[in-house]
């Protein structure tokens, strides 16, 4: 073996060690990772998440995000955890984003990739959704002003305003129109 080799075979136990090291400080990687776990993760591995497609007379259901990459309507959806069952996630991502509970078909209705942005590598499963119980009416957008973060719409059509990394999904929000 010559020292290229033992050198590289050195810097992969050291990278093993301080990765098992930030292993066991992940109590349950289930309830989610810590920030700079989940940042890190994303930087080095497509991460897969559920959104949830919601359609009625009055449009697609979208919620408004702001955050560091962009700012738009967008069709809910949150990322899977580690042995997560998707309709665990599907479930979860309507009570946070929505406040409400859904039915969704068993299986997606769209896969999408999402490879070229700086929050990471995405790999999205579309899920027609039907809701179970009512929306809160304090989450529900009124249309003056700018919305809050996370506030609810039925929007007919594309929004103006999309979330720029939701663009793959402008053909079923046009069915809506």
């Amino acid at each position: 073996m010559d020292d290229l080799e033992q050198q590289h075979r050195a810097d992969d136990t050291a990278v093993e060690e301080k990765l098992n090291a930030i292993l066991k400080s992940i109590p349950d990687p289930r309830g989610g990772l810590p920030d700079a776990v989940f940042h890190f993760v994303r930087q080095v591995t497509p991460l897969l998440n559920v959104d949830l497609l919601l359609q009625c007379e009055k449009g697609a259901l979208l919620a408004w995000r702001e955050d560091e990459y962009h700012v738009g309507w967008h069709i809910p959806g949150g990322i899977v955890r580690f042995r997560e069952p998707l309709k665990t996630r599907i479930n979860a991502v309507a009570e946070i984003e929505l406040g409400a509970a859904v039915e969704s078909d068993s299986d997606p209705c769209a896969m999408n990739e999402f490879r070229d942005h700086s929050r990471g590598h995405f790999l999205s499963l579309l899920y027609r959704c039907r809701l179970r119980t009512e929306l809160p009416a304090s989450r529900m957008y009124r249309g003056a002003g700018l919305p809050a973060q996370g506030a609810l719409s039925w929007i007919q059509g594309v929004p103006a305003d999309l979330y720029p990394a939701q663009q793959f999904y402008v053909g079923w929000l046009a069915a809506t129109s």
